[in-house]
């Protein structure tokens, strides 16, 4: 009952807001016209973009909000603020073992990495115990989309060496592939063939050797740690 008071109370608000500030807020109170599953996907997509200030209320407690700015981060409670103008709705997040956390680039995240000042978005459902302000949520999902380092997958990328970092290991060099340079980081670790797969120094790779790098690749900062490096211009 106090769950259904709120939510009629927070409807007056996102109605209002709505009025002064456009359609950014919303309250929805018939559940058969929403698709949570729908709107989970929508509201944490994966876009390159900040999120757009919104926030949805379904009449069975559901929350959706996007664009909000971190507060403060207090064990497993994460408060945030979403403000329009000189109104404002104010959040407490509990976080919970079965939470899930991403990064703007949907790789994973975690509560560690969510300061003060960062933007996130969030679903999740109203706590029993909620009061208007702040709104108590227990969190479903959380978004950090200032936390922009995406997840590296194990891949390969193959070009030509523009660079060399180095005679001894550990040590880097630049691989263009395509239009796109890589810095690859080269450990003691990293296995180096010739082009027939006998194995090879380091100290071989030289500028202008057609490589194949296998590794971690980060693509949006153009980083590889490498795993497996064959120099194709190498044993010919």
């Amino acid at each position: 009952m106090k769950t259904n008071k709120l939510v009629y109370a927070l409807s007056g608000f996102l109605v209002l807001s709505t009025l002064l500030f456009g359609n950014a807020v919303s309250a929805d109170n018939n559940n058969s016209k929403r698709d949570d599953d729908k709107q989970e996907k929508k509201e944490m997509k994966n876009n390159v973009d900040m999120p757009t200030l919104s926030v949805s209320l379904s009449q069975n407690g559901k929350v959706n909000v996007s664009g909000a700015k971190v507060t403060a981060v207090s064990g497993n409670t994460v408060n945030a603020a979403t403000t329009w103008g000189s109104m404002s709705l104010n959040w407490q997040l509990n976080v919970g073992s079965d939470t899930k956390i991403n990064k703007r680039f949907d790789g994973r995240g975690s509560l560690s990495e969510i300061v003060v000042g960062h933007t996130i978005s969030f679903q999740g459902n109203l706590a029993t115990n909620s009061s208007a302000s702040p709104i108590i949520v227990n969190a479903t999902h959380i978004k950090d989309w200032s936390v922009q380092k995406p997840t590296p997958v194990k891949r390969s990328i193959e070009g030509t060496i523009e660079s060399v970092g180095g005679v001894s290991l550990p040590s880097t060099m630049v691989v263009k592939d395509g239009d796109k340079n890589f810095t690859v980081s080269i450990s003691a670790d990293t296995l180096i063939v010739n082009s027939v797969w006998v194995r090879t120094p380091f100290s071989s790779l030289k500028v202008g050797d057609k490589v194949k790098v296998y590794g971690d690749v980060n693509v949006d900062a153009s980083t590889v740690n490498a795993i497996f490096i064959r120099d194709a211009s190498l044993g010919i």
